[in-house]
């Protein structure tokens, strides 16, 4: 509402976004508490900043053939920086060995891109699919236990909510010495790994059988 009010244009939000994003990412990297709480804070009006940019948009017309391109820069620019900001924090606290945790925040990026575009390819194949035979129309699907378990699986492990879920986690971690987001990490990267499999599967079947 402020930003339709001032009449500031999606891109400028998105900008905004990336530069709440890195500012978030450097000073939850600090080992400074109070600096990790504003860095959290930051995290958090990135993803505020992130889901205003598209309905701004919307609602003011306002539609630009960058803006796609920008967000999706945006969250390459912002993704690896939340995981290496999460990475340090970790590291800080001296429980967890250099490498590994280094090759478990990695593996989380790498596999987070990589099933989202292999999401992004499945969705593309049957939208083409679906209007090469008879139109594209929207089709409702019934929600299976399945689809459920999936759905909220995945609230989880992609990782806007791995990182929001994560800087809270951190501070549990820290004031009760627990192992928590060390675990969600690993959970994450073989939740994603599956998730990845299910989907190449998936493209291939429809490769194979177009």
């Amino acid at each position: 509402m402020i930003y339709i009010k001032l009449g500031v244009i999606p891109n400028i939000i998105t900008i905004h976004m990336i530069l709440s994003g890195i500012l978030g990412a450097i000073l939850f990297s600090f080992p400074y508490l109070w600096l990790k709480i504003l860095g959290a804070v930051m995290i958090h009006l990135w993803f505020i900043l992130d889901c205003s940019d598209g309905e701004v948009a919307r609602y003011t017309k306002k539609y630009s053939k960058y803006g796609k391109e920008l967000d999706y820069m945006a969250h390459l620019i912002n993704h690896p920086l939340f995981g290496m900001s999460l990475f340090f924090s970790l590291f800080q606290m001296g429980k967890y060995d250099f490498y590994p945790l280094l090759l478990i925040v990695i593996a989380s990026n790498f596999l987070d891109y990589l099933n989202r575009n292999l999401n992004t390819l499945n969705l593309v194949v049957d939208i083409k699919k679906q209007i090469k035979n008879k139109g594209f129309m929207p089709v409702a699907e019934n929600w299976t236990m399945k689809k459920i378990i999936l759905f909220f699986t995945n609230i989880f492990t992609i990782y806007p909510n791995l990182i929001l879920f994560g800087v809270i986690i951190y501070f549990i971690d820290y004031f009760v010495g627990t192992n928590i987001l060390f675990s969600y990490l690993i959970l994450n990267v073989a939740l994603t790994a599956i998730f990845s499999i299910r989907s190449l599967f998936k493209f291939t079947k429809k490769f194979y059988n177009s």
